[in-house]
C-alpha cells in the first residue's frame, strides 16, 4: 500500500469514527455506560489467597458483547500469577449484567455507574468498584500481561486439598503408599477436587535399625507438587523448589515455622485456587503443651509445639497459635475442613484455640493409627460427593475395618484403644460453656467434697500412658483425660444434683458436635466413648518452676502458659488445675489391663 493509499485510508477512518453513532455499533443487551476499560484493587477479594503483593483486576467491556477480565498478583511491582477470563455478556439498562465466560459458569451481578466508577452490587451494598482505566494503569497492566513464566491461575476448583506436613521413619513410606499412590486415580477432574501436597521427608534412621523408607525422594528433601491422576510420582522430587534450582534451600526451610505454612498456602492457593479449602495435617502432633505453647511470633526463642513435629530438625514443633498466624498471613479467614491426621489432637486446649479456624475438624484424643486410610477415605468421599459431611461417612465406611485393626499391634506387645471424630465448631461453644460450669462447680464444692472429687479424679481415664510398656513419664507430660468420663466421674461420686445436670449437659453437646466418630477397643482399662481430652495435673506440677530445671528450657512455667490460652480465658480451668491435690499417676489408662476379650 502506497503513503498516500494509507492516508486516504485513515482520513476515512476519521470521517467515519466522527460521522459514527456509539449506539448503532452496540450488541444487542449492552448498554453504552458498562463499555470501557476498567480497573480495580482486588487484593484480598479473590479465590486464590495472596498477601505477599497486589491484586489488580483489569476488565473490558466492549461494545460487540464480548469482554475480558485479567487478574494479576503481584510481588513488588513484578506480576507472577494471571488469571485470565474471557467472556460475552449483556448488561441491561435496568442494572442486570450476565456474563458467560469460556470456561467457567455463567455469573450475574447487579451493576450500576456512579460518576467515574462502574459498581456492583445492590443499592448501597456495594461488592466490588471499578474506575476507568488510566494511563498509568493501562501501561502497567501492559508490561505484566507480557512477563514471561507467570503462573497461570485456573478456574476455582470445588475444592483444593492442602495436604502439609512431615514425620519420618514409617511415615514417609505411609504418605507414599497409603495416600499418594491410593487416591490418584480418584483425582480426574481439576474443577472438582484438586489436592496440593508439600511434605518434608524425615531422617536417614530416625531411629536406630530404622532405616529411611522414602521411595520418591532422599532424607530432608522437600517435595510440593499438585496430585493428580497423571502425576508421575517418580518426579516429584524435580518439581516445587527443585524445579528452580532451590533444592538445598529448600532442605533448609522447617515444616514447623509459620512461614514454611504461609508460603504453601499462598502459592498453592495460585496454582490450585478454589472456592473451599481443605487443609490436612500429615505427621506427628503432641497436642497443647503449657511449657512451650506461647502466643507470638516464632523467632521469639525456642521452637513451639502441638500441632506438628519436624523431625529433620530436632525438637521443632508448630503451635496453634503459629498456625493461627500462618494462615491470617496467607488471608484465609478459615478452612471448610481442617483435618488433623496426626496424634492427640482431640483436646479442648488444642482444639478451643482451632475452633475458628474451619467449619469441620477431624482430631483423634489418641495416639492416631492410620496408614493412610482415614485422609484417602475421605477425599474420595469428597471427589463423589462435594459434601465434607458425606465425605465423612464414607471416609469410615471405606476404611473399616482396616483402620480400626492397625490399633492392634500384637506384635510389639501394645494393646491400643483409640478414636477419631468429624466436628462441628458451630457447636463447639455449648462444650465450652458446660466445661466452664464444671470447672466453677468444681471450686465451689472442693472444700466440702475433697474426698468425693479426689476419687473421681483418680479414677478418670487418661489417653496417654504413664507407666507399662513406655518408659515411665512424668505426671505433667501429656496430662490427657477424657473430660466426659470426668464429669460422669464427678456426678457420681458426689450425688451433687448440679454436676448431674452439667455431665448431662456436656454429654449433649458433645452429641450436637460429633457428626461421625469411631472408637477403638482393644485393651480392659478403656471407656465405651471417648469424647475430647482435657489437661489434668496436682497443683503441685501446675505451678511448679521449671526453669534450669528440664531441657530444653521451657518458654515458661506450665501455669504461666496455662493461663494464656483461651480454654483457660473462657473457662478458668487453670484455677482448678491449681487447686486439685490428687495425683493422676495411677489413674485407668490407654492399653492397660490387657487385652479386651
Amino acid at each position: 500500500m502506497t503513503l498516500l493509499a494509507v492516508l486516504c485510508c485513515a482520513m476515512t477512518m476519521v470521517v467515519m469514527t466522527a460521522c459514527s453513532n456509539d449506539d448503532d455499533n452496540l450488541a444487542p443487551g449492552v448498554d453504552k455506560k458498562i463499555v470501557g476499560n476498567w480497573f480495580s484493587d482486588v487484593s484480598g477479594m479473590t479465590y486464590a489467597k495472596w498477601n505477599y503483593g497486589k491484586t489488580w483486576q483489569n476488565t473490558e467491556f466492549k461494545t460487540d458483547g464480548t469482554g475480558s477480565t485479567r487478574i494479576y498478583y503481584l510481588i513488588g511491582d513484578n506480576a507472577i500469577g494471571c488469571e485470565k477470563i474471557d467472556f460475552t455478556y449483556t448488561a441491561s439498562a435496568s442494572g442486570e449484567l450476565t456474563m458467560t465466560p469460556t470456561d467457567r459458569d455463567v455469573m450475574t451481578a447487579k451493576w450500576q455507574v456512579v460518576g467515574d466508577e462502574l459498581r456492583f452490587g445492590d443499592g448501597d451494598d456495594i461488592d466490588l468498584s471499578f474506575k476507568k482505566t488510566t494511563s498509568d494503569m493501562a501501561a502497567k497492566f501492559d508490561t505484566w500481561s507480557k512477563t514471561d513464566g507467570m503462573i497461570e491461575v485456573p478456574q476455582p476448583a470445588k475444592y483444593t486439598v492442602f495436604v502439609y506436613g512431615n514425620a519420618g521413619g514409617r511415615m514417609d513410606d505411609i504418605i507414599e503408599k497409603g495416600f499418594w499412590e491410593k487416591i490418584q486415580k480418584y483425582l480426574t477432574d481439576h474443577n472438582n477436587v484438586r489436592v496440593v501436597c508439600m511434605y518434608k521427608y524425615g531422617k536417614d534412621e530416625p531411629d536406630a535399625g530404622n532405616p529411611f523408607k522414602g521411595k520418591y525422594a532422599k532424607p530432608g528433601d522437600i517435595v510440593w507438587f499438585e496430585l493428580t491422576d497423571k502425576t508421575d510420582l517418580n518426579k516429584i522430587k524435580e518439581s516445587g523448589l527443585q524445579a528452580i534450582g532451590m533444592g538445598e534451600e529448600a532442605k533448609q526451610l522447617k515444616i514447623c515455622n509459620p512461614n514454611t505454612m504461609r508460603m504453601f498456602l499462598e502459592f498453592s492457593s495460585l496454582q490450585c485456587p478454589a472456592y473451599e479449602y481443605v487443609m490436612g495435617i500429615w505427621g506427628h502432633g503432641s497436642a497443647f503443651d503449657a511449657m512451650n505453647d506461647v502466643p507470638g511470633k516464632y523467632e521469639i526463642k525456642n521452637p513451639t509445639r502441638g500441632v506438628m513435629a519436624d523431625e529433620w530438625v530436632d525438637d521443632e514443633w508448630m503451635d496453634m497459635y503459629e498456625m493461627n498466624d500462618a494462615m491470617k498471613a496467607a488471608g484465609i479467614d478459615h478452612f471448610n475442613t481442617l483435618m488433623f491426621h496426626n496424634c492427640y489432637m482431640g483436646n479442648m486446649e488444642t482444639l478451643t484455640q482451632a475452633r475458628t479456624f474451619a467449619d469441620y475438624i477431624f482430631a483423634s484424643a489418641h495416639v492416631l493409627s492410620s496408614n493412610g486410610e482415614l485422609m484417602t477415605g475421605f477425599v474420595r468421599g469428597l471427589v463423589e460427593t462435594g459434601d465434607p459431611v458425606k465425605a465423612g461417612g464414607l471416609m469410615f465406611e471405606y476404611s473399616t475395618p482396616v483402620w480400626q485393626n492397625s490399633y492392634l499391634a500384637e506384635d510389639e506387645g501394645i494393646i491400643y484403644n483409640g478414636d477419631y471424630k468429624m466436628i462441628r465448631t458451630d457447636k463447639f461453644e455449648p462444650i465450652v460453656d458446660a466445661a466452664k460450669q464444671l470447672c466453677d462447680r468444681l471450686l465451689a464444692l472442693y472444700p466440702t467434697q475433697k474426698d468425693a472429687i479426689d476419687r473421681a479424679t483418680k479414677s478418670v481415664y487418661r489417653v496417654e500412658p504413664i507407666r507399662g510398656n513406655e518408659s515411665l513419664k512424668f505426671e505433667w507430660e501429656k496430662p490427657f483425660f477424657d473430660i466426659a468420663d470426668y464429669a460422669q466421674l464427678l456426678a457420681k461420686e458426689t450425688g451433687d444434683a448440679e454436676l448431674k445436670t452439667i455431665s448431662a449437659t456436656l454429654d449433649n453437646a458433645f452429641k450436637e458436635a460429633f457428626i461421625h466418630y469411631r472408637d477403638v477397643n482393644y485393651s480392659k482399662e478403656h471407656l465405651d466413648h471417648y469424647t475430647l481430652s482435657v489437661c489434668l495435673l496436682n497443683h503441685k506440677y501446675y505451678s511448679h518452676n521449671y526453669h534450669n530445671v528440664i531441657t530444653p528450657e521451657p518458654l515458661n512455667n506450665y501455669n504461666e502458659g496455662y493461663e494464656k490460652c483461651d480454654f483457660h480465658k473462657l473457662t478458668g480451668w487453670g484455677k482448678w488445675l491449681d487447686t486439685n491435690e490428687q495425683d493422676l499417676g495411677n489413674n485407668p489408662q490407654k492399653g492397660s489391663g490387657g487385652k479386651l476379650l
